[in-house]
């Protein structure tokens, strides 16, 4: 994966994203093009959740789709109600890989004398994930698979008063 170096619109979401994810310290864990990336990769994410609200050109900067209409004037480019729809996705993002190669080092053992265990750290991460997951889903609900949409019309002699072509 090539990391997204050049400076983009969605830049000013870094740091809310490192507050969320708790990448905080003196020393940051994710370079800025790192979390830039997945910022970037959140958008086109939520694109079919929100019928594609926002557009990424070929320089990865951010717009809005000029066929959708929108509760505020830009700017900003990204309505404040979305913010954090990105941030989650870009979380998600980032702990699912994290979280699955954990899972493939996670042991506990115990024998008369001594127990081992390092669950405790990949919990805390697998319910932090989940957390965002839910999250996630409360502000956009999975669409429904249906087949069509459903139509309502009423049957001759059905209605009341009874339809003008019985006699």
């Amino acid at each position: 994966m090539e990391l997204i170096t050049n400076e983009t619109n969605l830049d000013y979401l870094i740091t809310p994203l490192r507050l969320h994810i708790g990448d905080y310290e003196d020393e940051f864990t994710y370079t800025d093009a790192f979390l830039r990336t997945h910022l970037v990769y959140a958008v086109k994410a939520l694109g079919p959740r929100w019928n594609y609200k926002y557009l990424i050109d070929a320089d990865n900067a951010v717009s809005r789709n000029p066929h959708r209409a929108y509760l505020f004037a830009s700017p900003p480019i990204i309505e404040y109600s979305d913010e954090r729809a990105i941030i989650l996705q870009a979380a998600i993002d980032i702990k699912s890989p994290i979280v699955y190669t954990r899972s493939m080092t996670t042991v506990q053992w115990k024998d008369e004398e001594v127990s081992y265990s390092n669950t405790v750290g990949h919990t805390a991460l697998a319910d932090s994930l989940k957390k965002d997951l839910e999250e996630l889903e409360s502000l956009f609900p999975p669409p429904r698979k249906r087949l069509a949409q459903p139509k309502k019309q009423s049957l001759p002699g059905f209605e009341n008063p009874p339809n003008q072509y019985e006699g």
